[in-house]
C-alpha cells in the first residue's frame, strides 16, 4: 500500500488494511489539532462497474461511521517498504460526497470526511452532576467510558459535595474542553503506535490526553530555513507583538468566608524558550517611554468564570495568563519528502537557519498534512502552527 514519491500511505478500515487504496488517492488532508477534534479529508478515485454501479459506492466498507485509520511513512527511491510508519489518525468517516464529472471516468471521485474518534464524545448531550472529583478525575472517567486509554495530568481541587457540585449540560467532548481551558490544559486523542487493533472501537489503541503542553523532552527533527541547498521548508512567517498583557490579576468574593480572595500571576509553568520573554523584550522601552509611570506593564483583570474555591480562581487565572505568555506565533510549509519523518503536532520542534533571534525550539500547537496525487508532480506538505514564549538575542 504505497504511494509513489516518498511518500507511503497504509488505509484501513475497522482496523484491517485495505490493499491498493492509496494508489487511487486523489489527495488527503489530515489536521491534527490540540483542542478540539482532528479532521481527515480524503478523495477517492471511483470507476463504473458496467452494471450502473460503481465500485467504492458499493463497497459496504465506505459507509457512515465506519472506523478509519491512516498511517504515513517515507519511502526510498529504491525501497518502496518505509523504515517507519506513524500513525496519524484513527477515527470515523463522518460524510460521503461522489463527485461526478462530465467525463464519467476518469475524473469522478469520492470524498470522505472523518473526524477523530473524539467525535464519538459528540453524539448527545449529557446533563449530569458531578461530585467529589477533581477535573482530571472527570476527564479520566470520561475517557475510559467511551474504552479510550487515558494519558491525564493531575488538577486540584476536588469540587466537595458539601460546597456545591459541578453540572454538566452538554456532549461530553464540549465539557471536556471546557475543564482544560480552565485549567490551562489541553485535550485531544491521538492513536498509538504499532498495527491497528481489528474492529469497529479502538479501544486503547486510542488514548485520550488531558494535561499541560509539554515543552520539555527531545524537539522532533529541525525545520531549516537557510541555506538554501538543505532546507525542508517552502516559507515561513512570524510575528510577535508588544500588547499582549504580562501579568493577569483577578479576584472574586468566597460565598462561604464571604472574603474577597485575589490572584496574581506573573510566572510560567513552561520551560523558556529562549533569552528574552515579552516583558523583558519591551521593559527598557517602556521605561524610556513613561518615566512617569515607573513599572507599569500590560496588565490583564479579566472577568473569569466564577470559580468555586481559591485553587479554581488560580487555575483560571494562570490558564488566561499562559495562554497570552505566547509571545511568537509562525506559521510554516515544510515539504513533507524532504523531512526526515512525519511531523507532529502537539510536540516540540527546532527551527534552524532563521537567525539567533529565531532560532531555537518551538512548540507545534497544530498542524494539516497535504498530500496532492493528482499533479504532474504529486506534493506532500505540512502547514504547521508554531508558537514560542520567548526569542533569542539578535
Amino acid at each position: 500500500m504505497s504511494a509513489a514519491r516518498g511518500l507511503w500511505v497504509g488505509l484501513y478500515i475497522d482496523g484491517t488494511a485495505v490493499a491498493g487504496l492509496a494508489a487511487r488517492i486523489d489527495s488527503l488532508e489530515i489536521e491534527e489539532a490540540t483542542l478540539g477534534a482532528s479532521m481527515l479529508r480524503l478523495r477517492l478515485d471511483i470507476a463504473p462497474l458496467g452494471d450502473g454501479e460503481w465500485d467504492l459506492l458499493s463497497d459496504e466498507r465506505f459507509s457512515l461511521l465506519r472506523r478509519l485509520t491512516v498511517a504515513l511513512g517515507q519511502s526510498g527511491t529504491a525501497d518502496p517498504a518505509p523504515s517507519e510508519t506513524i500513525n496519524v489518525f484513527d477515527g470515523y468517516i463522518t460524510a460521503l460526497q461522489p463527485t461526478f464529472s462530465a467525463t464519467r471516468t476518469p475524473g469522478s471521485v469520492l470524498e470522505i470526511e472523518a473526524m477523530d474518534a473524539s467525535c464519538l464524545m459528540h453524539l448527545d448531550e449529557r446533563h449530569r452532576e458531578w461530585l467529589d472529583k477533581s477535573d482530571a478525575e472527570i476527564a479520566k472517567a470520561i475517557f475510559q467510558e467511551y474504552g479510550f486509554g487515558v494519558d491525564v495530568e493531575d488538577s486540584s481541587p476536588s469540587r466537595r459535595a458539601e460546597r456545591g457540585s459541578l453540572v454538566q449540560r452538554c456532549t461530553d467532548a464540549e465539557f471536556l474542553r471546557q475543564l482544560a481551558r480552565r485549567n490551562g490544559f489541553e485535550c485531544w486523542v491521538e492513536a498509538k503506535s504499532g498495527d491497528p487493533n481489528a474492529g469497529p472501537s479502538p479501544g486503547q489503541f486510542v488514548v485520550g490526553h488531558f494535561h499541560l503542553p509539554r515543552l520539555g523532552g527531545t524537539a522532533q527533527p529541525a525545520l531549516v530555513l537557510m541555506p538554501v541547498s538543505t532546507t525542508n521548508i517552502v516559507d515561513m512567517k512570524v510575528r510577535w507583538e508588544s500588547h499582549r498583557p504580562v501579568s493577569w490579576q483577578s479576584s472574586h468574593m468566597d460565598m462561604q468566608s464571604r472574603r474577597v480572595r485575589s490572584q496574581t500571576i506573573e510566572k510560567s509553568r513552561f520551560p523558556k524558550q529562549g533569552k528574552s520573554n515579552r516583558l523583558e523584550l519591551i521593559q527598557e522601552r517602556l521605561t524610556a517611554i513613561l518615566p512617569g509611570r515607573a513599572g507599569v506593564r500590560p496588565l490583564a483583570r479579566p472577568h473569569l468564570d466564577v470559580p468555586h474555591q481559591e485553587p479554581e480562581l488560580e487555575n483560571l487565572t494562570r490558564a488566561g495568563f499562559e495562554e497570552s505568555d505566547w509571545l511568537a506565533e509562525a506559521t510554516v510549509t515544510v515539504q513533507g519528502v524532504l523531512y526526515p519523518t512525519i511531523l507532529r503536532s502537539r510536540r516540540t520542534v527546532a527551527v534552524e537557519g532563521a537567525g539567533q533571534l529565531l532560532d531555537g525550539t518551538w512548540y507545534v500547537r497544530s498542524l494539516r498534512h497535504r498530500w496532492v496525487a493528482a499533479e504532474h508532480t504529486p506534493r506532500f506538505e505540512t502547514d504547521a502552527e508554531l508558537v514560542r514564549n520567548a526569542l533569542g538575542t539578535a
